[in-house]
């Protein structure tokens, strides 16, 4: 998982989709980001709030490709 992450191509990321889903009974829930061109995967996250979704952003998607951003679904 280590090398996936660290080899991820996000150049041409244009737009996402974020799905929040519970992972098991008890409302604990994981935040997904697509890339909605490619169909995969870019990024999980625990819970489902604000601060959950600006980790997608810390994590290493930076401002210029959100710039790029052309939709988000």
């Amino acid at each position: 998982m280590v090398y996936g992450l660290a080899h991820r191509n996000l150049t041409n990321v244009t737009h996402i989709g974020i799905d929040e889903i519970s992972r098991k009974r008890g409302h604990v829930y994981v935040t997904n980001v697509y890339d909605l061109n490619s169909r995969r995967l870019l990024w999980s996250g625990e819970g489902r709030a604000k601060k959950t979704l600006e980790g997608f952003f810390d994590w290493g998607f930076g401002k210029e490709r959100t710039k790029r951003l052309q939709s988000v679904c």
